[in-house]
């Protein structure tokens, strides 16, 4: 057994707590983890624990997001990561202890063969929720453009349509599991990040009103991948073809900017969505799969 201390994380705490994520975060889930979404980093309001060993060497951490979680009653790891397996337990008590009562929901997402930690979790709670897909397209060069429904005039997305933005996403996944209610605020920060490839990120519009938008990305660590983090279409608008039309001239956006491919994730239970995707030339090559907690 190793000995720990777990301690809250403040100001002083954040350079230590922040270089474990850089070292380890990605072992589990690099969705939250790229420079741009570490800087916003902010542990007055992101619960964060982390576990010192006996020579005071961070051995573990964890922290829950509430930020655009919490209005839905839940918070989404940011990391739950311990080098030996006997501290999960430790941690999340640790932080759950510091997170709102409101929040009656905590999720982690994890590839599907993960370890050591899927055993910790069950111990401790924890049971799966639901699954994901994570799908490749490895010649993005190859993709071809596909004609709009008429009426549909397709933009670069920036800034200044976030509003429009956040309207598309609210209304494509309203009462999907998982989703958090796209802002204002958050649809600009997302469409003026640094790595927003944008000659893939798109809005549509359908006789004047938003109908589609598909948002593409530089890894964080690798200028020549890209990730479609988001395709979107309003729920009257669905299945007419507006998606696999921004879906195209994203991929193809990419290619022409060097990227070597181009990856995405998908619920498994969106069987329309995954029959697109695998017919625009994407296979799957992982499964991210969703763990959850509810706070007794």
């Amino acid at each position: 057994m190793h000995e720990v201390r777990i301690l809250d994380v403040d100001s002083p705490l954040a350079e230590p707590f922040l270089a474990y994520v850089r070292a380890y975060g990605a072992q589990h889930d690099d969705s939250h983890i790229a420079p741009e979404d570490l800087a916003r980093f902010d542990p007055g309001i992101e619960p964060a624990v982390i576990a010192l060993d006996e020579g005071q060497s961070v051995v573990g951490a964890a922290s829950l997001m509430l930020e655009g979680f919490s209005d839905e009653g839940s918070a989404r790891f940011r990391i739950l990561h311990a080098l030996y397996p006997e501290h999960y337990p430790a941690l999340v008590d640790a932080v759950l202890a510091r997170v709102p009562s409101s929040v009656d929901r905590v999720f982690l997402l994890l590839p599907e063969h993960a370890g050591d930690i899927q055993d910790s979790l069950g111990l401790i709670g924890f049971g799966v929720c639901r699954r994901a897909y994570v799908l490749r397209h490895r010649d993005p060069r190859s993709a071809v453009h596909v004609d709009y429904p008429s009426e549909t005039h397709v933009q670069l997305a920036a800034a200044a349509v976030a509003g429009d933005w956040a309207a598309v996403v609210n209304s494509a996944f309203h009462g999907h599991p998982g989703h958090v209610e796209m802002t204002y605020d958050r649809a600009g920060e997302l469409l003026s990040c640094p790595r927003v490839l944008h000659e893939g990120t798109l809005i549509a519009y359908k006789s004047g009103v938003s109908a589609g938008v598909v948002l593409t990305m530089v890894d964080a660590s690798d200028a020549g991948a890209a990730a479609i983090e988001m395709l979107a279409v309003t729920s009257g608008n669905q299945g007419i073809g507006i998606g696999r039309a921004l879906l195209h001239d994203a991929v193809s956006a990419a290619g022409r900017c060097g990227c070597r491919w181009v990856t995405l994730s998908v619920s498994t239970f969106s069987r329309r969505a995954v029959a697109m995707y695998l017919d625009s030339g994407f296979r799957a090559e992982d499964i991210r799969v969703c763990w959850e907690r509810m706070r007794a």
